[in-house]
């Protein structure tokens, strides 16, 4: 069931909770929402109090003209966390989420345990391809585009349901709210700051990635300091998804690993 925080700027957020125990939270990508995670959070191991929230512009009626950056997205997700009365979490966010995950670490690096970045990059620069392939696409066309690029033929094949559950974690957003969100992305670029990033952090990407290719994730794991790279062997875009089960259990592991520790 979803609920509501009010942040201290006054902004609503829409969140979701599974499980109990040491705080896990989820960064979406930049076509979905919280929901992207309905599917992964009960995945994940007993222990763990996994939460999704909601970025701006993903409500119908947050249509406002402010523009942001995704440093601006890392300090939302710091009065998110604040409003919940969590001082500190494990963090995951993957694609555009991941990129915020990225500034969040380094803008509130005191409240993050460990980090976890799937199918993300830590510049524009490798998004740039696929920026100018989809420029101007209707969200409908996106969706085409997301279903091709989410989860490989092999994976669909094996598991019918799967595009479905990609197509069901898509939002619809007004073009005001999906201008906002590209501008940030392709904004983005933290490539020169990543050895400042001191929380341990797993780094996750699946090779056949169309959207962001495998390349950005050897680059972040050789920038920050003592990051674990696991590629998913034929996996493209949606791991979340396509992976559930085995990000679950990575993911899982490395929590419960630096909750022990900590």
């Amino acid at each position: 069931m979803s609920e509501s925080v009010t942040l201290p700027s006054g902004r609503t957020t829409l969140y979701e909770t599974s499980g109990t125990g040491t705080p896990l939270v989820l960064i979406h990508g930049a076509e979905s929402a919280r929901g992207q995670f309905d599917d992964f959070r009960p995945a994940l191991s007993p222990g763990i109090r996994a939460i999704s929230y909601d970025q701006r512009d993903t409500a119908v009626d947050d249509v406002g003209d402010e523009q942001y950056d995704l440093g601006l997205l890392a300090d939302d997700l710091a009065e998110f966390l604040t409003a919940l009365g969590l001082p500190e979490v494990h963090v995951l966010g993957t694609s555009f989420g991941g990129a915020v995950a990225q500034h969040f670490a380094l803008r509130h690096s005191n409240r993050v345990r460990s980090l976890t970045l799937a199918a993300t990059m830590a510049s524009a620069a490798p998004l740039a391809a696929f920026a100018a392939r989809t420029a101007g696409k209707t969200p409908q066309e996106m969706a085409v585009v997301m279903g091709e690029s989410g989860v490989s033929p092999h994976a669909a094949a094996a598991d019918p349901g799967l595009p479905g559950r990609l197509e069901a974690a898509l939002v619809v957003r007004a073009p005001a709210q999906r201008a906002r969100r590209r501008r940030a992305v392709l904004a983005h670029d933290v490539e020169q700051r990543l050895a400042e990033i001191t929380a341990p952090t797993l780094v996750v990407h699946g090779t056949d990635d169309p959207i962001v290719p495998f390349s950005s994730a050897e680059t972040i794991a050789a920038l920050i300091p003592k990051a674990r790279l696991v590629p998913l062997e034929g996996g493209r875009h949606a791991v979340s998804l396509e992976f559930r089960d085995r990000l679950a259990a990575l993911v899982s592991e490395f929590v419960l690993a630096g909750a022990e520790a900590g």
